[in-house]
């Protein structure tokens, strides 16, 4: 969150004006873009928010002065938030119910009538992307081994075809890979996974002093797109974000080419790592 002020939105808009083509169509101002979402059927809606991320101050507790989970103030700013962006997500899964339900009247340009579109929505990340358990696909059967510095991930050519060169090559680990994994998990499983996460009770306020719960094998919470009509039944509950892996191996590869320093991975650490690992081909 960057707390941008109307004033400043104005600013961007008047810029974005002078930079396009002459009569685009950008906004001239805050309250026109508001306007223009209105009439689209997206009304703005100011609702104010704990500093804490512990509450809404929301439908049936629209009114009150003060924080209903740890009684802070209500008018104070607020900050970026983490593991309590559920709280902020509820009038977004509220309206997403009501358009799976009921849907929105939409208009086909093609066939010229008017039908009810229902709308569904993915998830948010909830799976913890750190540790032996960080691969989502290969879930509590990681193929994971502590290195000299970090933790490796190998044998997943276990997931190639089976007539694939690299099922029976050695050059990963000095191991022919035998077994043969599938890419999908099965719902039913995730299912028990996800039941048996403990309870967590949001917010940053100094009462609500939590330790960070992992549940097995690596679930950080329960999203809360999982309260959706169709949420329980959708096989992926997470996906990395294919952009920053990009951008994480272009960094390594060219920090490692031209020897920059903090993103060169030919370290004497990854030299007894591959020693290690000839040792066991040998």
């Amino acid at each position: 969150m960057i707390n941008l002020s109307n004033k400043g939105l104005d600013m961007i808009l008047e810029l974005l004006i002078k930079v396009l083509l002459k009569g685009n169509l950008v906004p001239m101002s805050t309250y026109e873009v508001k306007k223009i979402l209105r009439d689209l059927g997206m009304p703005y809606e100011h609702i104010d928010a704990c500093k804490n991320d512990c509450a809404l101050f929301w439908k049936e507790n629209e009114n009150p002065d003060k924080c209903l989970v740890c009684e802070e103030p209500r008018y104070k700013d607020s900050h970026a938030q983490g593991n309590e962006i559920d709280i902020y997500l509820k009038p977004l899964i509220d309206k997403l119910k009501e358009l799976w339900e009921e849907g929105a009247e939409t208009y086909d340009a093609y066939s010229k009538e008017h039908f009810q579109m229902c709308y569904g929505f993915g998830n948010v990340s909830v799976w913890r992307t750190k540790g032996y358990h960080s691969c989502y696909t290969c879930n509590d059967e990681p193929y994971s081994k502590a290195l000299e510095s970090k933790i490796g991930f190998i044998n997943h050519q276990a997931y190639s075809p089976r007539d694939h060169c690299w099922q029976h090559s050695r050059l990963h680990n000095g191991l022919s890979e035998k077994r043969k994994r599938s890419l999908e998990l099965l719902v039913g499983k995730i299912h028990e996974q996800l039941d048996r996460m403990p309870n967590i009770i949001l917010g940053k306020h100094s009462s609500n002093k939590k330790i960070q719960l992992i549940g097995e094998p690596n679930w950080l919470k329960v999203c809360i797109s999982y309260k959706l009509p169709y949420g329980k039944n959708k096989k992926l509950k997470h996906n990395i974000d294919v952009m920053h892996v990009e951008k994480n191996i272009s960094e390594s590869t060219y920090g490692t080419l031209l020897s920059i320093e903090g993103k060169n991975k030919d370290t004497y650490k990854v030299w007894i790592d591959l020693h290690v690992a000839f040792d066991t081909m040998s």
